[in-house]
């Protein structure tokens, strides 16, 4: 199946297809394009997981041919690249382990605690669970008061609220978590020459390009001439460029 284009093929450009080889050759193709314009200017390819990236960089590399300057990045590191070309360090994103010792501290600092607070602090199940909880709300990028709601602060809000303001204050110390690190590079990627100095950002593999990811992949692109490639649930892909 050809992938087919949604609206009209300009800076911002949906391709899709039912399945993912028709995207491949998209992709391919695209990195051929940009290379028979520019031989050296650095093309980023950014993927969600490890598992896309291995598979992309046996398609680029399966083509017989030498493609210079193809930078393979998942989120994290394309953030941690940007900190770095802008002359900073990229804050140290605390492991799990730490992040679950962190909310169950913040847990044991509350005295009345109410029935999800009580529950995570006994189970070290429900203390993952709700760390996850804590995690993707931080992902989308939900500010701590939204879960205040007309009817009163939802079971979350509290803990949710503790949560991020330790990790504000830990960002003093270089610490955070993976919204931290994509925020830092939110602020510097309009000055960072990894970005100036890109022909394109190709983005494969869209189902992570929510909330703090998307910030930083697409909502700062205004400061190159940036590709996007994007596939939602593996069939949709989205192309910005020059």
């Amino acid at each position: 199946m050809s992938p087919g284009h949604a609206g009209r093929p300009g800076p911002f450009e949906i391709v899709t297809s039912a399945t993912v080889p028709p995207l491949e050759q998209v992709l391919i193709e695209r990195i051929a394009g940009i290379r028979a314009r520019d031989s050296w200017a650095p093309i980023l390819v950014v993927a969600p997981t490890g598992r896309i990236l291995t598979s992309l960089r046996r398609l680029i590399l399966g083509r017989g041919r030498t493609i210079w300057a193809v930078h393979l990045l998942h989120h994290r590191a394309l953030a941690e690249r940007i900190v770095e070309s802008a002359g900073a360090r990229p804050l140290r994103v605390l492991r799990g382990r730490q992040q679950k010792d962190l909310v169950a501290g913040l847990l044991s600092g509350i005295r009345d605690r109410n029935p999800l607070e009580r529950s995570a602090s006994e189970s070290g199940g429900a203390l993952s669970a709700l760390l996850a909880s804590l995690r993707d709300l931080r992902e989308a990028l939900v500010p701590p008061g939204a879960l205040d709601g007309e009817a009163g602060p939802l079971p979350l809000a509290r803990v949710y609220r503790a949560w991020s303001s330790e990790l504000e204050r830990l960002e003093g110390a270089g610490l955070g978590d993976a919204v931290s690190l994509a925020r830092q590079a939110g602020r510097l990627a309009a000055g960072a020459p990894i970005i100036e100095r890109a022909a394109a950002v190709l983005h494969f593999g869209a189902y992570d390009l929510t909330g703090a990811n998307r910030d930083r992949d697409v909502v700062h692109n205004h400061a190159t001439a940036i590709g996007a490639f994007q596939i939602f649930s593996d069939q949709c892909f989205v192309e910005r460029s020059r």
